[in-house]
């Protein structure tokens, strides 16, 4: 590409200077290096263009995981703290609230977006919001399967955003995959039971 963009400076150089007049029929060979150059620095501009984005898109990413990371700690620990036989109805129904609340956060930070508008977790759907609740409060996923990829070199690709499937879902666990939202319904519908009641 040096090679090819010193080539293009210099035939710039002289056909601007008249010392070199490019004609068709006789200089097709230094045209088409010409348009060969034109075309490889639009690629690569188009590549670093491409890098640029993904690093942001990456950064938005990262961010949102880890909200959800503590989110997800968070759980864990209402989850420990509130399997407490000696907690009162009330305690248990703060519990309660706490845990409706950060499936509240899991929610938006699952229907975020990037910079630009688009879903950081809906895939390639290009739909608005990649999860809606219906009237039982069941999280449904709106998006695709399919992540968002942008070319960053002529042979590799890298994903700009994730499917919500996969993040939020489709989690791998011990007695097969579940989601994040029915584990806090279920965590939710625990609290509503007496632990003493012989029922859990």
């Amino acid at each position: 590409f040096n090679q090819l963009n010193k080539d293009l400076k210099s035939l710039q150089a002289q056909a601007g200077t008249g010392d070199a007049e490019l004609k068709l029929g006789s200089n097709i060979q230094d045209i088409s290096k010409l348009s060969a150059a034109e075309e490889k620095k639009s690629e690569i501009n188009q590549l670093i263009s491409n890098s640029k984005r993904v690093q942001t898109d990456l950064e938005v990413l990262d961010v949102a995981l880890e909200r959800v990371q503590n989110l997800l700690v968070r759980l864990q620990e209402l989850a420990v703290e509130s399997a407490n036989d000696i907690l009162l109805p009330d305690e248990r129904a703060r519990f309660a609230l706490e845990a409706r609340m950060i499936k509240s956060e899991l929610l938006d930070v699952a229907n975020q977006k990037d910079n630009f508008g688009n879903s950081l977790f809906g895939g390639v759907s290009g739909t608005e919001k990649a999860f809606s609740v219906n009237f039982a409060g069941e999280v449904n996923y709106n998006g695709s399967s399919l992540a968002k990829e942008l070319q960053v070199t002529p042979g590799l690709t890298v994903k700009q955003n994730f499917s919500g499937l996969d993040v939020f879902q489709t989690v791998p666990g011990s007695d097969g995959n579940f989601s994040i939202f029915e584990a806090v319904d279920d965590l939710i519908q625990s609290l509503k039971v007496e632990l003493n009641g012989g029922t859990s």
